[in-house]
């Protein structure tokens, strides 16, 4: 169906007009781009190319099941996991051959069915590896790609029938007449019912979509309540109890189980589902008894015919705080987590900090390309994963930075799990936070580490407050907490205080590893330094060191000069910069930034003689360093109509993600 010249719209157009339903998904994601998601799925051909005309690039998928008159069994491979789907379908002896059929890109396979009037609903496989796409459900579609790869159509005339095995039993509701308990057993029910009481667990656990406050949430919570209450005609009491204990805790943000508000409105949704019952159950149990899906209705009935009892329940406690023994505390030691082994720990709240134009962006994209790609930083082994820069700015240094940063190291652009925002925003009010966390949320996986440059970019209150500073602690908390992973935040010294950050103290006292950044002028180099300030539950590492040098951008020139950044080599130990006499440099980068800052027409001389002040400074000095901070792309300058040179500083170069003026 696709050839080399065929865009994605024409692809969706194509699956069209076979009858298949047609949605909009984000580029390089597996998230519906349209409002409705899958309900919004179309085969009318205005309605795709708007959406293709609102961008060219959006992955294509199809609606499954009865809409589309197709169903699909996904065969997953995921080494990470242990599943193989092939291995799977070989031990079960099964031999799928549907015609259609798209290699996924982790090796699996997609095989398609034609379909009638089956019911054919969506199933997880789990373990098995194998997967049922049905009604209410969808694929991505050649030429779709991901950060794992792109998936390729085999695609022929004809599709054969949707095998028995993977058509789901229509299951009725507890109301029905049908619900023959005759050959039924309470000893069947007693034994079964564990097992579908795990399964109702696992349920909660991975597989129902949380709930979001702004996105729905009390819909999606009655959801999930009908399918235990009325799905699994699950007593009321029990359902509640597994909500709270194993659904709650995975919903954005949780119910406050110690506020009765919010327990009132958390459990009113498991009585709302008892009268609003939905027509088929949500779960599917193929493992366990039929019979199992009605265990309540069941025991009534044989309650009257056999004069028994009720099963009793399982009753399982709700959780919120709980005290831990000693025993329990030490009996299963286990050792610090590290995102980057003995420098950074996994799900903390880290400070990188240092004086404007330390070059600390700098040494933060480095640290964080190394996770993204597994590399090991400076030979210590890291947690690979997706990394996210939450960008105080625009992008524009930001995309030489990261293109100087692989072209030193020799990786390619392509599926490197590195994400920058495209703009600023709040982070100490909650309608701020939450545009984030829509943001994270659409990434394929959730990040590894999350930074924030700078903290001045993205706290509106009062730094300098103890309570404005602990309601962002809050904030950070809460990203850390809700992806399970490290936050660093990047921010400034103090004003007179070089040696600790700026604003409040609640800022040091909730971090588990603080690190000064500093830059230091060499006689032929500047080089950075990070040095542990703190670090909560281990050893304080070493102060680490890197020279910073001026790297060319292949291939890019501005007005025929050569286009530079600078990238960081590590040293093995850190340099003196100290005189034989003891004394420091004659001058800071920052004085020099700080002239141009306040005065943007000054030609070279003068920004030399202001510089110099009452100083005794080499002009030639001086002059020198405002050439050498122009090639290295911290400052640019332009000439008027006499060739008379100005100069500015680029700030969103020298730190765009954090306003390092």
């Amino acid at each position: 169906m696709k050839s080399t010249t065929e865009t994605k719209l024409d692809c969706a157009l194509k699956y069209a007009s076979r009858g298949w339903h047609v949605l909009p998904i984000i580029p390089n994601g597996k998230k519906p781009a349209c409002k409705n998601g899958v309900n919004d799925a179309t085969t009318d051909s205005d309605q795709i190319r708007k959406w293709w005309d609102q961008n060219p690039n959006y992955n294509v998928a199809v609606a499954t099941g009865k809409s589309s008159g197709v169903a699909v069994v996904d065969v997953d491979i995921d080494s990470s996991k242990g599943i193989n789907g092939f291995a799977w379908l070989d031990s079960q002896d099964i031999e799928l051959d549907s015609g259609i059929t798209q290699d996924t890109p982790r090796g699996g396979k997609h095989f398609f069915f034609a379909l009638g009037e089956e019911d054919v609903r969506n199933q997880q496989g789990g373990s098995t590896g194998i997967d049922v796409r049905g009604d209410g459900g969808y694929i991505l579609m050649a030429p779709s790609d991901t950060a794992k790869g792109a998936y390729k159509l085999h695609d022929v005339d004809d599709m054969a029938h949707m095998p028995s095995r993977f058509i789901t039993p229509v299951r009725h509701s507890l109301n029905s007449e049908e619900c023959d308990v005759q050959n039924v057993t309470f000893s069947d029910i007693e034994q079964a019912l564990p097992d579908a009481l795990e399964m109702c667990i696992d349920y909660l656990k991975k597989e129902a979509e949380p709930a979001i406050q702004g996105k729905s949430g009390h819909n999606t919570l009655l959801s999930v309540c009908q399918s235990l209450v009325t799905g699994c005609g699950m007593p009321l009491e029990q359902a509640t109890d597994l909500l709270w204990e194993h659904y709650n805790p995975r919903c954005n943000p949780p119910w406050d189980p110690t506020s009765p508000e919010e327990v009132k409105d958390f459990e009113r949704k498991a009585h709302e589902a008892l009268i609003n019952p939905i027509e088929f159950p949500k779960l599917n149990f193929r493992d366990v008894p039929y019979a199992i899906l009605y265990a309540e209705k069941l025991l009534e009935e044989m309650e009257v015919a056999e004069g028994i009892d009720a099963i009793p329940e399982t009753k399982i406690e709700r959780k919120g705080m709980r005290l831990v023994s000693c025993l329990e505390l030490v009996s299963d030691p286990k050792p610090i987590d590290w995102l980057i082994h003995k420098v950074i720990p996994s799900l903390s709240l880290v400070f990188n900090y240092g004086e404007r134009g330390c070059l600390k962006s700098f040494l933060l994209i480095d640290m964080l390309f190394h996770v993204a790609t597994g590399k090991p930083w400076r030979g210590a082994t890291v947690k690979q994963g997706p990394v996210v820069i939450l960008a105080g700015e625009g992008q524009g240094g930001m995309a030489q930075r990261v293109q100087g940063w692989m072209q030193e190291n020799g990786v390619s652009q392509n599926n490197v799990p590195f994400y920058v925002s495209d703009r600023g925003g709040n982070l100490d009010d909650q309608k701020g936070l939450d545009s984030v966390f829509e943001a994270l949320d659409e990434l394929e996986k959730p990040p590894v580490v999350v930074a924030v440059d700078t903290l001045a970019r993205w706290q509106t209150s009062e730094e300098n407050s103890t309570s404005d500073s602990g309601r962002m602690v809050q904030a950070f908390d809460s990203i850390r907490d809700r992806y399970e992973c490290t936050v660093i935040v990047i921010h400034h010294v103090g004003h007179n205080e070089k040696s600790r950050m700026r604003g409040a103290y609640a800022y040091e006292g909730a971090a588990d590893a603080l690190y000064l950044i500093k830059k230091k002028e060499g006689k032929e180099q500047s080089h950075v330094t990070m040095e542990c300030k703190k670090m909560k539950e281990a050893k304080e590492p070493s102060t680490m060191a890197w020279n910073a040098q001026v790297t060319p951008i292949h291939g890019l020139l501005d007005e025929g000069e050569q286009v530079t950044t600078l990238t960081l080599e590590p040293l093995d130990q850190v340099p003196d910069t100290t005189s034989k006499k003891g004394r420091k440099p004659l001058f800071e980068d920052e004085q020099i930034y700080k002239v141009i800052r306040e005065n943007p027409d000054a030609s070279q001389g003068q920004i030399c003689k202001l510089v110099k002040g009452n100083e005794a400074f080499s002009t030639e000095a001086v002059k020198k360093r405002i050439q050498d901070l122009e090639k290295e792309g911290m400052i640019n300058s332009s000439k008027d109509s006499r060739g008379t040179k100005s100069y500015t500083v680029i700030d969103n170069i020298i730190t765009n993600l954090g306003g390092e003026k």
